[in-house]
Order: structure tokens, then sequence, then C-alpha cells
């Protein structure tokens, strides 16, 4: 294996974890955001990983046929978290009952 191809395995690692992390934080900042600027609530975050398969550069042909490697992370809305159910009656987003819902982010 080229050590360039190491390089690019590794970065691409190291690319999931960092969109990880920035995911993890921005569900962690809004964990008391009623509602966004369209009026729709904050649906917490997710990160999808899988396995990468790209074909190997043009400039290597001949010398090394593996293709390179690596790991994709896709940032997609958990549909399937309930909000959280608070009872604060003076809120401007209460109910009728004085629920307000935050986002179902799980700490």
């Amino acid at each position: 294996m080229d050590y360039l191809q190491v390089f690019e395995i590794s970065a691409s690692g190291m690319q999931a974890q960092k969109t990880r992390l920035e995911t993890a934080a921005l569900n962690l900042a809004n964990v008391h955001t009623v509602a966004g600027k369209d009026g729709q609530p904050f649906r917490p975050l997710t990160v999808v990983t899988h396995a990468q398969q790209r074909p190997a550069p043009g400039r290597f042909e001949g010398l090394m046929a593996a293709p390179a490697a690596g790991v994709q992370a896709t940032v997609v809305a958990d549909t399937m978290a309930q909000p959280r159910m608070a009872h604060e009656p003076g809120h401007p987003y209460a109910d009728e009952r004085g629920m307000v819902a935050y986002p179902g982010v799980d700490h």
C-alpha cells in the first residue's frame, strides 16, 4: 500500500470524528432551543458513517492498482427522537396545558 493512501485513509477517519464532535456540540448547544429561525422545532442530529472505496488516482496507474479507502460521514436529523416536555406555563411557546416541547437531545 502506498503511504499516501495511508494518510488519505487516516485523514478521512479524523474528518469523520471531527464531524461527530461538531454534531454533538451542535446538539448540546440547542438542547434548550424550542424553535429555529423557520419556526420549526430543532431536531437532534446524528452521524452515520460507512466505508468508502474510491478508484485509484490516475497518476499511479501501473504502480499501485489498489483503490483508496476511507470512511464517509453523513449528518442526518434524528426523526425518531421524541421531544422532551417541560411544564412552563409562562413560556411563549407553551401549549394550552402549559407544556413546552424541547428537543429530544440525550446529553
